[in-house]
């Protein structure tokens, strides 16, 4: 069946990415993608790491508005299938299925690109505690010293001498002991929920990990030992209302993909401004991407945890681009040493870090009403608050405000710049409030000078550092473009030293050079282009040569400039794909660099057409020697021109006119001027003949 072999084949390059919502564009529209630039016949993306903590026999489905739940039978391994109510996607679905069905299998039950969007297990998340963190004390020797390391007794000053107002943040963890005396005033009860049990948040839902995360953005500090107040509690307990939203079973420390996503909607429901996750697993989560998608549209900023694995490796929902992921450091036991926690994680899809280590604060355990934990769960609420602060004096601050603010503002640490293990330095309180109070968009650089900054923000992920500021604006003044810029940047030995993936290639010019996220479609359309061998120096062309780069520029007042395409292979992403997965399912290989650049130039050119190209392939001597019998011949046609199996009728009236001697060049000749390889052409915006 060439379905498993082609399509597994393009779904292996976007594994990983995001959710596939269409398979190509037509080349008009190709340098600026759209969500809605989408076709019914996309590949299925799947998400099934088996090295990732799953529960087993459980499987979560997003369909084309396809009515899974209506299917009495998809397949004996199939126990139970129902719906899901999500905001932001009404094709979800809950799959029960036989625990012991491997990747393959699920993959080749759910292979009708039709029907199926994305197929991904139902991972776990555990709370973001090192194992050391479980009961670090209740000793007082280094409370409150988050407060004092963030200059956040400062950031309150500046608060009470300004107009401010109250912020709704949403701690989505195990729930907030909401009738602990240090929230009294602070959580609003009747709005707090829990989105495992799917109903009001009650003490079922209480847990020592959520409230502990609680107290640290916003504790009252009403104990005797005046020891415990919120980083965002300010001097009158009047800037922050916590709304609390359990996605934990009772008395546990996992949970799973869907109530956190039931949870991230709810905060949203509910017009939270901020997110407070700290949790983490490391799956590639679509329903979990969809979701933080989904909140930070509606203008909240998710802070999140960097993990406690102390490695680079990937931690969900924390690195995702739209979360600020924070990293804990330990600088209490020597303020001078300015370094990471020993469990933290780091790496480049980090913002900033934050004290995370003896952090005292509310608990619900063992008949303690305060604790000590290690952590970056305790790291992110550090952040959470000074977000809240944040907002409370400016309210009109976007997401991306904070996050940029938050970076541009950090107390530098470890080494000068961005680095990886404390990413733009420890989060400063004080320097975020006074900065969210001017105001000015460019934090007081010309608009010149700010594009120039995101470009080493965005794509070198640092400060600039000042011989390289001073070059880039020196490049302008003396005629530069903003194409001649970006492509500097976006090839830079630099860059290529991070040695990203492709995904995060793509996720990087899309923020850079389109100022967005990537949008589904386009990110699988660069995705299968990179996978079939284009350049990235051709990738960056095409995103530079864009109507959406021209606007970007114009918004800074920079000149465009164009950026030409490296080689023929690059100039049309379409035409490449299209030759990649004829050589894919006529010859069964990868085309060599020179048939690929030779057929790409062809078909480019006008020279040569979609069907020209194919008939030669299957006219080729390479082909005849692999001697195909009528039956394998068929099913390459319908695969190469309709790229579909055979269908009962059309397999029987070729097999029959093959079988009584028609030739078979003359069968290749109808199929080219069949509809649906007309139709097949269009959608990949090449010449049929």
């Amino acid at each position: 069946m060439k379905n498993s072999i082609f399509a597994k084949t393009f779904g292996f390059a976007l594994a990983a990415s995001v959710v596939s919502s269409g398979l190509l564009l037509p080349a008009a529209t190709v340098s600026a993608n759209t969500a809605d630039d989408t076709a019914d016949d996309s590949i299925c993306t799947y998400s099934l790491d088996d090295a990732s903590d799953h529960v087993p026999g459980q499987l979560i489905v997003s369909t084309k508005a396809f009515d899974l739940a209506a299917v009495d039978s998809i397949d004996d391994a199939i126990y139970s299938v129902e719906k899901l109510d999500y905001a932001f996607n009404d094709s979800l679905y809950h799959v029960e299925c036989d625990a012991d069905l491997t990747a393959e299998e699920i993959e080749e039950i759910f292979s009708d690109s039709s029907k199926y969007e994305y197929v991904q297990y139902n991972y776990y998340y555990d709370l973001d505690l090192p194992d050391d963190s479980v009961d670090a004390g209740t000793g007082l020797e280094y409370a409150g010293w988050q407060i004092e390391y963030t200059d956040a007794a400062n950031a309150w000053n500046v608060v009470s001498q300004n107009a401010h107002s109250r912020v709704r943040v949403g701690i989505v963890d195990q729930g907030v002991k909401y009738t602990h005396p240090e929230f009294e005033g602070i959580i609003n009860v009747d709005l707090c929920y829990d989105a495992y049990y799917e109903e009001p948040l009650t003490s079922k839902g209480f847990g020592y990990h959520g409230t502990h995360v609680a107290g640290i953005v916003a504790a009252t500090n009403s104990g005797d030992t005046d020891a415990c107040r919120g980083i965002a509690s300010g001097y009158g307990n009047d800037l922050v209302e916590l709304v609390s939203i359990n996605v934990f079973p009772s008395g546990s420390t996992g949970t799973t993909s869907e109530p956190i996503a039931r949870g991230i909607q709810k905060a949203v429901e509910l017009q939270c401004r901020i997110i407070n996750m700290s949790l983490g697993g490391s799956g590639f989560d679509l329903l979990q991407q969809q979701a933080v998608g989904y909140a930070y549209d509606n203008g909240l900023t998710l802070c999140c945890a960097a993990g406690n694995n102390s490695s680079q490796s990937m931690h969900h929902p924390g690195d995702y681009p739209e979360c600020i992921c924070v990293i804990a450091c330990d600088a209490w036991e020597n303020i001078s040493n300015n370094s990471k926690a020993s469990y933290s994680n780091y790496g480049v899809e980090k913002e900033v870090c934050a004290p995370g280590t003896a952090i005292y604060s509310t608990t619900a355990r063992n008949g303690k009403d305060y604790e000590n934990l290690n952590g970056t769960s305790m790291a992110t609420p550090v952040v959470t608050g000074v977000a809240a602060l944040m907002l409370s004096v400016n309210p009109s601050l976007t997401n991306i405000d904070i996050k940029n603010i938050m970076q541009f503002t950090a107390t530098d640490l470890y080494t000068q710049g961005f680095d990886i293990y404390t990413a733009y330095g420890c989060v400063n309180a004080n320097l975020c409030v006074l900065s969210a109070l001017s105001a000015i968009p460019h934090y007081g650089r010309t608009a010149q000078q700010d594009f120039i900054w995101r470009l080493y923000d965005i794509i070198l992920d640092r400060y600039p550092d000042d011989s390289g500021y001073a070059h880039w604006q020196e490049e302008f003044a003396n005629g530069a473009t903003g194409s001649d810029v970006v492509r500097c940047f976006c090839l830079s030995q630099e860059l290529q030293n991070k040695k990203l993936s492709d995904d995060q290639f793509i996720t990087v010019l899309y923020r850079a050079i389109f100022n967005r996220a990537p949008d589904d479609a386009g990110f699988e359309q660069w995705s299968n282009f990179l996978y079939c061998g284009g350049s990235r120096e051709g990738l960056v062309a095409h995103f530079i040569n864009s109507q959406e780069f021209a606007n970007l520029c114009a918004a800074y007042g920079l000149p465009v400039g164009l950026v030409a395409f490296p080689t023929p292979v690059d100039m049309n992403p379409n035409t490449l794909i299209f030759v990649y997965r004829t050589y894919l399912i006529a010859l069964g290989r990868k085309p060599d660099a020179s048939g690929k650049a030779f057929w790409c130039e062809k078909i480019n050119s006008g020279e040569l057409s979609a069907g020209d190209f194919t008939a030669n392939v299957f006219m080729s001597t390479e082909y005849r020697n692999k001697n195909k019998d009528i039956y394998d011949y068929i099913e390459d046609l319908y695969w190469a021109f309709f790229e579909r199996d055979p269908d009962a009728d059309g397999f029987y009236h070729w097999y029959d006119l093959l079988s009584a001697g028609y030739d078979r060049d003359a069968v290749l000749s109808d199929f080219i001027h069949s509809q649906e390889f007309i139709n097949l052409c269009a959608s990949y915006g090449v010449r049929p003949f």
